[in-house]
């Protein structure tokens, strides 16, 4: 969906990219106990749950003009679970 709409929507200059995050440290996982926390961490290949920091920098990449080429991407920053 990411890159037809980027497509479409290219000739219009609106770009279009996506980004997938995994598991972050948030309120949601707070619930869970901290063994549960820390089973979920060894499933991902960097072995630790995501920051909200670091979605936000990703996301601030892409509102800003450094990524003024970027187009119908989709940037997985999931610690390595989608490879």
């Amino acid at each position: 969906m990411t890159k037809s709409a980027a497509l479409e929507l290219a000739r219009y200059k609106i770009r279009v990219n996506a980004v997938i995050p995994g598991l972050i440290d948030t309120p949601i996982l707070q619930d869970n106990t901290d063994h549960m926390n820390e089973v979920l961490a060894k499933s991902i290949p960097m072995r630790r749950l995501g920051q909200p920091q670091e979605i936000a920098e990703a996301v601030l990449f892409l509102a800003s003009n450094r990524s003024s080429y970027v187009t119908g991407a989709d940037f997985a920053i999931d610690g390595g679970m989608s490879i």
